[in-house]
């Protein structure tokens, strides 16, 4: 269920919604609010409790705020997230708009003054005290939050499946997980690229996942080659002849094993355009599968 105000983020919610459906989700959304006050709290509440996720994209307006059956004098926004936090169960996303996130893409009339605006500075605080919180500074730079935080609660729920309908696996070191994997991940979800990573998995559960991946990226560190599962996974890639691409982030002593020596690489400062060339791979995939099943 997508929370927010929605007369000053059309755009943000656009992207929030994409993210779902990146996801493979259905986006629970409320465009317009029905005529009475009673309808519209009963409508909203709904929404949340038809929905497995909340996600709150809060920016500059505090929201609409019925007159009846009210005693709190609180907006339906603000209603919508208290619910979601009386369901305990209920995974809750947060987006709160970045301070650096241009003022241009808003008018005088999508920030709110007065009551309202004092409303919405103790609800953010509120919020920001009661959840880990990301914060946007673009539509964009929100959708890329949401498809992230959105694979990560996915992956949790149902791990195994998770891994069904995903075909690139990046090998790594637990020691490298902070500095180097964590980025390239976030990177390539953000441009909707299916991807996990060994960190994701028990030792268990690895095999079968390399076993539906056609893909392997391999981030290279001395503490990698070191690593005996890293070694199990492109060893596994190399025996059946599946693609593997090297990414480089930290020289090694000795050099690389020779199965890996001819395999292509990329610099970590040159990750952007391992990913362009990831995105390519993949429509080529596709395209070549659909040519496969053509009559």
């Amino acid at each position: 269920m997508i929370s927010s105000t929605a007369r000053d983020l059309p755009k943000h919610r656009k992207e929030v919604m994409n993210a779902c459906l990146h996801q493979d989700m259905l986006p629970k959304m409320m465009e317009h609010l029905p005529p009475s006050d009673d309808e519209a709290i009963s409508a909203s509440l709904s929404l949340v409790d038809e929905a497995d996720i909340y996600v709150g994209v809060f920016a500059y307006r505090y929201g609409y705020v019925p007159q009846k059956n009210n005693p709190q004098q609180i907006s339906i926004t603000e209603m919508e997230y208290d619910h979601a936090v009386e369901r305990k169960e209920m995974n809750r996303l947060i987006f709160i708009i970045d301070g650096d996130h241009p003022l241009g893409d808003f008018t005088i009339n999508d920030i709110d003054m007065g009551e309202n605006a004092v409303k919405l500075t103790q609800f953010k605080n509120r919020v920001e005290k009661e959840n880990i919180v990301k914060y946007f500074k673009s539509p964009e730079d929100l959708r890329a939050h949401a498809i992230n935080g959105l694979a990560e609660i996915r992956r949790k729920l149902d791990p195994l499946n998770y891994v069904n309908d995903r075909n690139i696996f990046v090998a790594h070191s637990s020691f490298d997980w902070n500095d180097f994997v964590n980025p390239l991940v976030e990177r390539l979800q953000a441009e909707g690229l299916a991807v996990w990573a060994s960190k994701y998995f028990k030792q268990d559960q690895i095999k079968r996942t390399l076993e539906m991946c056609d893909l392997l990226i391999l981030c290279i560190t001395p503490h990698a080659l070191k690593s005996k599962s890293v070694r199990a996974c492109y060893s596994y890639f190399i025996e059946r002849n599946k693609n593997i691409f090297l990414l480089i982030c930290q020289e090694t002593e000795p050099r690389l094993p020779d199965g890996l020596i001819q395999v292509p690489s990329w610099r970590f400062i040159h990750m952007e355009e391992l990913i362009k060339l990831i995105k390519l791979y993949k429509v080529y995939r596709i395209q070549s599968s659909l040519a496969k099943h053509e009559p």
